[in-house]
């Protein structure tokens, strides 16, 4: 019978990439803790404007949406550092990462709110769909997947150590959001818990190669057709099919 200590030691030495398991657990958690103070956060999200509660929660969407992609390039640059640098590696490997995301995701997330008032809530997430299944379904797609965990050699020790694994993650962060941007588009549009789930297992096998890119491209459309029931669902008809009207229009 294997002890926890073991287990600990076991992925202490295999296992170096467990701090970005961790922050993605933490945003997971921080996602799923919000649907009980308001459950329309479950098929909606957030409704407030205010920029720094939108950068906030672009934060926790990117660490729990972006950080499972980075497991594999994380552990890939803690063994190619020193034993006792392995940590600081990877923190700053994803401090790069998911600082390119956050910047990212938070203009995306201060832009949907004006395309839904602009056109109307279905239609910006239908749109938002369609786009990321054209993108999915491109050879460019293809080539960038295929280039989005790509390393290159790193220096051993000392502060040009330190600038190589946050340089790392900046790349990291922008070849992934070359090849994910449309899906995250998607995703931020939308903004559910249970959108953002499914969008997130359909990212993670597809870089896992789990999912060809045939059924990916298949799986971003039903992730995109759930989006769109979920959202005409969860409103009220007349912030369905076009953007919200003036009641004192015409007095």
């Amino acid at each position: 019978m294997t002890t926890a200590p073991a287990t600990l030691t076991r992925v202490h030495r295999h296992r170096p990439e467990w701090p970005v398991a961790v922050v993605a657990a933490t945003g997971w958690v921080a996602l799923v803790a919000a649907v009980p103070v308001d459950p329309s956060r479950l098929l909606r999200g957030p409704t407030e404007h205010d920029a720094t509660a939108l950068l906030t929660h672009a934060a926790v969407m990117s660490a729990a949406m972006m950080a499972p992609l980075a497991l594999a390039p994380a552990h890939e640059l803690a063994v190619s550092s020193l034993w006792r640098r392995r940590y600081r590696a990877v923190a700053l490997l994803l401090v790069g990462y998911l600082g390119v995301w956050v910047a990212v995701g938070a203009g995306m997330m201060l832009g949907a709110p004006r395309l839904v008032l602009l056109v109307g809530a279905v239609p910006a997430v239908a749109g938002a769909a369609a786009l990321a299944v054209v993108v999915a379904r491109s050879r460019d797609h293809l080539v960038r997947l295929r280039r989005c965990g790509a390393t290159r050699p790193l220096a051993l020790a000392g502060r040009r150590a330190d600038r190589d694994c946050l340089d790392a993650g900046l790349r990291l962060g922008a070849r992934c959001v070359a090849t994910s941007w449309a899906a995250m588009l998607l995703v931020m549009t939308q903004g559910g818990v249970l959108v953002v789930a499914a969008g997130t297992v359909v990212m993670v096998l597809e870089r896992r190669g789990v999912l060809r890119p045939e059924r990916a491209a298949r799986w971003t459309g039903a992730v995109g057709l759930l989006a769109v029931v979920v959202t005409a669902g969860s409103l009220p008809g007349a912030a369905v099919l076009g953007p919200p009207t003036d009641p004192h229009a015409g007095h």
